[in-house]
């Protein structure tokens, strides 16, 4: 049985007008509504994934810019213009060149901690 933790303060979605402690404040939306309004749903979904790139500093979709260098990285297949940045945050076009944030030398590493128990990271983990 799953157990999930309902917050103090309910949370109403967007398209049924329902509330619930259960109900995701990123989203605003509910489960049935997720499953049964799809077509309502997604582009409320697609625009909560956009705000939450904003936050940090990256682009709300894959660039597409004319004439920009292209980047094979992921399935994303970026174009990158002058300054530009990837959509996965780890490429940018710097004078015409792409250039890493990191290399075999140099790695990336993010960890937040979070109490969920799918994640690597434990509420009593060490970073």
């Amino acid at each position: 049985m799953w157990l999930i933790k309902p917050r103090a303060k309910p949370v109403q979605c967007l398209l049924c007008g329902k509330e619930s402690p259960y109900i995701s404040e990123s989203l605003n939306l509910c489960i049935n509504c997720i499953r049964e309004k799809p077509e309502k749903a997604e582009p409320l979904i697609l625009e909560a994934h956009r705000k939450s790139r904003e936050k940090y500093g990256l682009p709300k979709l894959p660039p597409k810019t004319e004439g920009g260098i292209p980047c094979n990285l992921c399935s994303n297949e970026c174009i990158l213009g002058e300054g530009e940045t990837g959509y996965c945050g780890l490429r940018i076009n710097v004078k015409g060149k792409l250039s890493s944030l990191c290399s075999p030398e140099k790695g990336l590493f993010h960890a937040y901690k979070d109490p969920h128990i799918t994640n690597c990271l434990g509420p009593d983990s060490i970073i």
